[in-house]
Protein backbone atom coordinates (compact mmCIF):
# COMPACT_ATOMS: atom_id res chain seq x y z
CA UNK A 1 0.00 0.00 0.00
CA UNK A 2 1.20 3.39 -0.73
CA UNK A 3 2.12 6.00 1.32
CA UNK A 4 -0.30 8.89 -0.20
CA UNK A 5 -3.42 6.15 0.21
CA UNK A 6 -2.60 4.79 3.64
CA UNK A 7 -3.03 8.40 4.34
CA UNK A 8 -5.61 9.24 2.52
CA UNK A 9 -7.29 5.82 3.82
CA UNK A 10 -6.42 7.06 7.53
CA UNK A 11 -8.16 10.48 7.07
CA UNK A 12 -11.40 9.55 5.59
CA UNK A 13 -11.65 6.57 8.13
CA UNK A 14 -10.61 8.97 11.09
CA UNK A 15 -13.21 11.75 9.85
CA UNK A 16 -16.14 9.05 9.42
CA UNK A 17 -15.26 7.56 12.90
CA UNK A 18 -15.47 11.40 14.43
CA UNK A 19 -18.99 11.97 12.46
CA UNK A 20 -20.08 8.45 13.85
CA UNK A 21 -19.13 9.37 17.68
CA UNK A 22 -20.74 13.20 16.81
CA UNK A 23 -23.89 11.61 15.80
CA UNK A 24 -24.33 9.42 18.87
CA UNK A 25 -24.10 12.31 21.07
CA UNK A 26 -26.58 14.41 19.09
CA UNK A 27 -29.20 11.45 19.27
CA UNK A 28 -28.70 11.69 23.25
CA UNK A 29 -29.25 15.43 22.48
CA UNK A 30 -32.39 14.48 20.54
CA UNK A 31 -33.81 12.39 22.82
CA UNK A 32 -33.51 14.59 26.02
CA UNK A 33 -35.50 16.74 23.54
CA UNK A 34 -38.33 15.25 21.86
CA UNK A 35 -37.77 12.08 23.34
CA UNK A 36 -36.36 8.84 21.98
CA UNK A 37 -40.11 7.27 20.51
CA UNK A 38 -43.25 8.44 18.82
CA UNK A 39 -44.68 11.65 19.72
CA UNK A 40 -45.58 14.83 17.57
CA UNK A 41 -42.41 16.61 17.81
CA UNK A 42 -40.11 13.65 16.95
CA UNK A 43 -42.79 12.46 14.40
CA UNK A 44 -42.90 15.65 12.89
CA UNK A 45 -38.96 16.34 13.26
CA UNK A 46 -38.65 13.08 11.71
CA UNK A 47 -40.69 13.51 8.59
CA UNK A 48 -39.48 17.12 7.78
CA UNK A 49 -36.02 16.38 7.59
CA UNK A 50 -36.48 12.96 5.71
CA UNK A 51 -37.73 15.11 2.88
CA UNK A 52 -34.66 16.82 1.95
CA UNK A 53 -32.08 14.02 2.92
CA UNK A 54 -34.15 11.87 0.64
CA UNK A 55 -33.69 14.21 -2.16
CA UNK A 56 -29.32 14.84 -1.35
CA UNK A 57 -29.20 11.42 -2.11
CA UNK A 58 -30.82 11.93 -5.52
CA UNK A 59 -29.03 15.35 -6.24
CA UNK A 60 -25.92 15.31 -4.18
CA UNK A 61 -24.45 11.56 -3.99
CA UNK A 62 -26.89 9.82 -6.24
CA UNK A 63 -26.99 10.58 -9.89
CA UNK A 64 -25.34 13.81 -9.65
CA UNK A 65 -22.06 13.06 -8.04
CA UNK A 66 -21.78 9.87 -9.92
CA UNK A 67 -22.06 11.52 -13.27
CA UNK A 68 -20.11 14.91 -12.86
CA UNK A 69 -16.93 13.30 -10.87
CA UNK A 70 -16.03 11.32 -13.59
CA UNK A 71 -16.26 13.95 -16.65
CA UNK A 72 -14.49 16.38 -14.11
CA UNK A 73 -11.52 14.04 -13.64
CA UNK A 74 -11.25 13.66 -17.19
CA UNK A 75 -11.03 17.88 -17.81
CA UNK A 76 -8.42 17.80 -15.24
CA UNK A 77 -6.18 14.85 -16.57
CA UNK A 78 -6.53 15.84 -20.86
CA UNK A 79 -7.27 19.61 -21.08
CA UNK A 80 -6.10 22.89 -19.55
CA UNK A 81 -6.79 24.31 -15.68
CA UNK A 82 -8.84 26.94 -17.16
CA UNK A 83 -10.81 24.46 -19.15
CA UNK A 84 -11.61 22.49 -15.92
CA UNK A 85 -12.54 25.73 -14.14
CA UNK A 86 -14.52 26.65 -16.92
CA UNK A 87 -16.71 23.67 -16.95
CA UNK A 88 -16.51 23.86 -12.67
CA UNK A 89 -18.44 27.43 -13.74
CA UNK A 90 -20.68 25.96 -15.88
CA UNK A 91 -21.90 23.24 -13.68
CA UNK A 92 -22.40 25.12 -10.40
CA UNK A 93 -24.32 27.81 -12.53
CA UNK A 94 -26.71 24.79 -14.09
CA UNK A 95 -26.80 23.10 -10.71
CA UNK A 96 -27.78 25.89 -8.73
CA UNK A 97 -30.64 27.46 -10.77
CA UNK A 98 -32.07 23.79 -11.25
CA UNK A 99 -31.99 23.34 -7.05
CA UNK A 100 -33.19 26.68 -6.45
CA UNK A 101 -35.73 25.78 -8.47
CA UNK A 102 -36.85 22.98 -6.62
CA UNK A 103 -35.85 24.43 -3.24
CA UNK A 104 -38.51 27.32 -4.39
CA UNK A 105 -41.40 24.72 -5.30
CA UNK A 106 -40.65 22.36 -2.54
CA UNK A 107 -41.09 25.05 0.18
CA UNK A 108 -44.62 26.55 -1.58
CA UNK A 109 -45.90 22.75 -1.97
CA UNK A 110 -44.34 21.56 1.46
CA UNK A 111 -48.42 20.62 2.21
CA UNK A 112 -48.85 18.57 0.02
CA UNK A 113 -46.05 17.16 0.27
CA UNK A 114 -46.96 16.16 3.80
CA UNK A 115 -50.03 15.18 2.83
CA UNK A 116 -48.37 12.29 -0.12
CA UNK A 117 -45.68 11.09 1.77
CA UNK A 118 -47.10 11.53 5.56
CA UNK A 119 -50.84 10.78 4.82
CA UNK A 120 -52.02 9.60 8.35
CA UNK A 121 -50.91 12.98 9.61
CA UNK A 122 -54.02 14.45 8.45
CA UNK A 123 -56.06 12.86 11.49
CA UNK A 124 -53.82 15.05 13.71
CA UNK A 125 -54.10 18.83 12.55
CA UNK A 126 -51.16 20.21 15.12
CA UNK A 127 -48.79 17.44 13.97
CA UNK A 128 -49.58 18.42 10.43
CA UNK A 129 -49.18 21.91 10.76
CA UNK A 130 -45.92 21.51 12.54
CA UNK A 131 -44.64 19.25 10.15
CA UNK A 132 -45.45 21.71 7.27
CA UNK A 133 -43.81 24.28 9.22
CA UNK A 134 -40.72 22.90 9.84
CA UNK A 135 -40.28 21.21 6.17
CA UNK A 136 -40.29 24.87 5.31
CA UNK A 137 -37.22 25.36 6.93
CA UNK A 138 -35.86 22.15 6.61
CA UNK A 139 -36.64 22.25 2.73
CA UNK A 140 -33.16 24.70 1.47
CA UNK A 141 -31.38 21.99 3.03
CA UNK A 142 -31.39 19.94 -0.09
CA UNK A 143 -29.96 23.22 -1.77
CA UNK A 144 -27.02 23.83 0.07
CA UNK A 145 -26.22 20.32 0.59
CA UNK A 146 -25.87 19.36 -3.01
CA UNK A 147 -23.48 22.12 -3.57
CA UNK A 148 -21.35 20.89 -1.14
CA UNK A 149 -21.69 17.12 -2.56
CA UNK A 150 -20.06 19.11 -6.12
CA UNK A 151 -17.67 20.85 -3.95
CA UNK A 152 -16.50 17.41 -2.19
CA UNK A 153 -16.28 15.43 -5.70
CA UNK A 154 -14.14 18.43 -6.86
CA UNK A 155 -11.90 18.20 -3.54
CA UNK A 156 -11.85 14.45 -3.95
CA UNK A 157 -10.73 14.44 -7.35
CA UNK A 158 -7.49 16.92 -6.42
CA UNK A 159 -6.92 14.61 -3.88
CA UNK A 160 -7.96 16.58 -0.85
CA UNK A 161 -10.40 14.15 1.52
CA UNK A 162 -10.08 15.47 4.57
CA UNK A 163 -12.70 18.52 4.19
CA UNK A 164 -15.25 15.81 2.72
CA UNK A 165 -15.12 13.40 4.93
CA UNK A 166 -15.35 16.13 8.35
CA UNK A 167 -18.50 17.54 6.52
CA UNK A 168 -20.81 15.92 8.49
CA UNK A 169 -19.47 16.47 11.52
CA UNK A 170 -20.61 20.14 10.92
CA UNK A 171 -24.27 18.66 10.73
CA UNK A 172 -24.13 17.16 14.00
CA UNK A 173 -22.42 19.72 15.53
CA UNK A 174 -24.97 22.31 14.28
CA UNK A 175 -27.84 20.23 15.33
CA UNK A 176 -26.42 19.87 18.78
CA UNK A 177 -25.77 23.15 19.20
CA UNK A 178 -29.15 24.15 18.35
CA UNK A 179 -30.50 21.52 21.36
CA UNK A 180 -28.51 23.19 23.77
CA UNK A 181 -28.83 26.83 23.12
CA UNK A 182 -31.56 27.42 20.42
CA UNK A 183 -34.01 24.90 21.64
CA UNK A 184 -34.53 26.65 25.26
CA UNK A 185 -35.04 30.25 23.55
CA UNK A 186 -38.06 29.28 21.61
CA UNK A 187 -41.71 28.38 22.28
CA UNK A 188 -41.67 25.26 20.52
CA UNK A 189 -38.23 23.65 20.96
CA UNK A 190 -38.59 21.03 18.01
CA UNK A 191 -38.45 24.34 16.05
CA UNK A 192 -34.63 24.91 17.12
CA UNK A 193 -33.88 21.45 15.18
CA UNK A 194 -35.43 22.70 11.90
CA UNK A 195 -33.29 25.45 12.23
CA UNK A 196 -30.27 23.81 13.24
CA UNK A 197 -30.36 22.12 10.12
CA UNK A 198 -30.63 24.78 7.63
CA UNK A 199 -27.73 26.45 9.49
CA UNK A 200 -25.96 23.46 9.60
CA UNK A 201 -26.56 23.73 5.60
CA UNK A 202 -25.16 26.89 5.23
CA UNK A 203 -22.01 25.99 7.75
CA UNK A 204 -21.42 23.26 5.39
CA UNK A 205 -21.25 25.24 2.37
CA UNK A 206 -18.98 27.61 3.61
CA UNK A 207 -15.98 25.20 4.96
CA UNK A 208 -15.66 23.89 1.11
CA UNK A 209 -14.98 27.87 0.53
CA UNK A 210 -11.18 28.28 1.74
CA UNK A 211 -10.35 24.53 0.48
CA UNK A 212 -11.97 25.35 -2.92
CA UNK A 213 -9.94 28.50 -3.44
CA UNK A 214 -6.71 26.79 -2.12
CA UNK A 215 -6.89 24.80 -5.17
CA UNK A 216 -8.09 27.73 -7.31
CA UNK A 217 -11.59 25.98 -8.37
CA UNK A 218 -13.65 28.13 -6.09
CA UNK A 219 -16.99 28.18 -8.74
CA UNK A 220 -18.19 31.22 -10.09
CA UNK A 221 -21.62 30.16 -11.61
CA UNK A 222 -22.29 30.73 -15.39
CA UNK A 223 -25.51 30.10 -16.88
CA UNK A 224 -24.86 31.31 -20.37
CA UNK A 225 -24.65 28.14 -22.78
CA UNK A 226 -21.09 26.92 -23.33
CA UNK A 227 -19.93 26.81 -26.44
CA UNK A 228 -18.84 22.98 -27.30
CA UNK A 229 -15.83 21.81 -26.56
CA UNK A 230 -13.00 21.65 -29.21
CA UNK A 231 -12.80 17.92 -28.71
CA UNK A 232 -16.74 17.38 -29.40
CA UNK A 233 -15.89 19.81 -32.66
CA UNK A 234 -13.39 17.65 -34.01
CA UNK A 235 -15.17 14.34 -33.36
CA UNK A 236 -17.80 16.09 -35.55
CA UNK A 237 -15.67 17.21 -38.52
CA UNK A 238 -14.53 13.70 -38.84
CA UNK A 239 -10.93 14.48 -36.62
CA UNK A 240 -9.34 12.78 -33.70
CA UNK A 241 -8.67 14.94 -30.70
CA UNK A 242 -5.83 12.94 -29.41
CA UNK A 243 -4.35 13.51 -32.59
CA UNK A 244 -5.41 17.00 -33.27
CA UNK A 245 -4.09 17.88 -29.98
CA UNK A 246 -0.34 16.18 -30.74
CA UNK A 247 -0.27 17.80 -33.87
CA UNK A 248 -1.06 21.40 -31.87
CA UNK A 249 2.17 20.04 -29.21
CA UNK A 250 4.32 19.62 -32.52
CA UNK A 251 3.82 23.13 -33.66
CA UNK A 252 4.69 24.15 -30.35
CA UNK A 253 7.61 22.34 -30.29
CA UNK A 254 6.31 19.90 -27.03
CA UNK A 255 6.35 16.73 -28.65
CA UNK A 256 8.58 14.70 -30.33
CA UNK A 257 8.84 13.90 -34.21
CA UNK A 258 8.59 10.55 -33.34
CA UNK A 259 5.24 10.86 -31.75
CA UNK A 260 4.12 11.98 -34.94
CA UNK A 261 5.53 9.15 -37.02
CA UNK A 262 4.07 6.49 -35.21
CA UNK A 263 0.35 8.27 -35.08
CA UNK A 264 0.70 8.98 -38.61
CA UNK A 265 1.40 5.49 -39.75
CA UNK A 266 -1.13 3.75 -37.31
CA UNK A 267 -3.71 6.33 -39.22
CA UNK A 268 -2.42 5.36 -42.80
CA UNK A 269 -2.70 1.76 -41.46
CA UNK A 270 -6.46 2.16 -40.05
CA UNK A 271 -7.74 4.12 -43.36
CA UNK A 272 -5.97 1.88 -45.52
CA UNK A 273 -3.04 4.26 -47.32
CA UNK A 274 -4.82 7.61 -46.69
CA UNK A 275 -2.75 10.27 -44.98
CA UNK A 276 -3.98 11.97 -41.81
CA UNK A 277 -6.47 13.98 -42.18
CA UNK A 278 -6.57 16.53 -39.53
CA UNK A 279 -6.25 20.28 -40.16
CA UNK A 280 -3.16 20.55 -38.47
CA UNK A 281 -1.30 18.00 -40.88
CA UNK A 282 -3.22 19.48 -43.77
CA UNK A 283 -1.21 23.29 -42.40
CA UNK A 284 1.66 21.05 -41.91
CA UNK A 285 1.81 20.18 -45.26
CA UNK A 286 0.59 22.36 -47.27
CA UNK A 287 -0.90 20.04 -49.54
CA UNK A 288 -4.46 18.96 -50.29
CA UNK A 289 -5.72 15.25 -49.07
CA UNK A 290 -5.06 12.37 -51.43
CA UNK A 291 -7.71 10.35 -52.28
CA UNK A 292 -7.16 6.62 -51.16
CA UNK A 293 -5.77 4.18 -53.02
CA UNK A 294 -8.63 2.29 -54.09
CA UNK A 295 -10.11 5.41 -55.73
CA UNK A 296 -7.12 6.53 -57.79
CA UNK A 297 -7.84 7.17 -61.12
CA UNK A 298 -6.26 4.37 -63.85
CA UNK A 299 -3.64 6.80 -65.75
CA UNK A 300 -4.23 6.84 -69.30
CA UNK A 301 -1.88 4.87 -71.61
CA UNK A 302 0.45 7.21 -73.77
CA UNK A 303 -0.69 7.33 -77.09
CA UNK A 304 2.70 7.35 -79.97
CA UNK A 305 2.64 9.85 -82.70
CA UNK A 306 4.34 8.31 -85.69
Amino acid sequence: MSRKLLKSTAVTGGMTLLSRISGLIRDIFFASLIGAGTGVAADAFYVAFRIPNFLRRIFGEGAFSQSFVPVFAEYKTRYAADEAKAFVDHMAGILGAILFIVTLVGVIAAPILVMVLAPGFLDEPQKYGLTVQMLRITFPYIFFISLVAMAAGILNTHGRFGAAAFTPVLLNLSLIGAAVWLAPRMDEPVLALAWGVFIAGVVQLLFQIPFLRGIRMLPRPRLHVRERHHGVDARVDGVDPGEDRLHDLERRGLAAPVELQELDGRREREIGGERPTTRAARSRSGRPRPRPAGRRARARPTRRTA
